[in-house]
């Protein structure tokens, strides 16, 4: 990563028919959200909804989610024309894995690994950080302007 403030972000997904500002999932294809730095063109992704939160590793949905098409992808612009953005990203965490019902701490082996709904393995540290139960990115453009453009409830 190079440090830099500003990004283009691209997405597969759509926007919000009654909120135009947010991205979200299409045809039961959860949204993508790639941050592209302005100078280098890394590309850097902030959420995929196949693969972050709780439900996307631990629920029903991690098992049946599935990635948009790649031609589905579009640049983001806001309210003001502006494509280029800093950006904020919010995640909440309100799971405690240790009083889970389904007990995932019993599940997890002796190298720290867990094997998911979907059978994935992962470390479950990991699986915790990436399990959050609320998902938010927040851009604000040159002029100032902020606008949330993801707010998820992911689990």
């Amino acid at each position: 990563m190079t440090g830099n403030r500003w990004f283009r972000i691209r997405y597969a997904g759509q926007r919000h028919q009654e909120h135009g500002a947010l991205i979200v999932g299409v045809n039961g294809s959860p949204a993508i959200v790639v941050a592209v730095d302005a100078e280098t063109q890394e590309e850097i992704v902030l959420f995929d909804g196949s693969q972050h939160g709780y439900d996307a590793l631990f629920g029903d949905a991690g098992t049946s989610a599935q990635r948009p098409a790649l031609g589905a992808w579009d640049y983001y612009q806001d309210q003001d024309g502006e494509d280029t953005f800093g950006v904020g990203l919010s995640a909440y965490y309100q799971i405690d894995y240790e009083d889970e019902e389904e007990g995932y701490l019993d599940e997890v082996d002796e190298q720290g690994g867990i094997t998911l709904p979907n059978g994935r393995q992962m470390p479950f540290a990991e699986a915790q950080q990436n399990g959050f139960d609320c998902f938010q990115i927040a851009i604000t453009n040159q002029r100032g302007r902020t606008t949330e453009i993801v707010s998820e409830e992911l689990a």
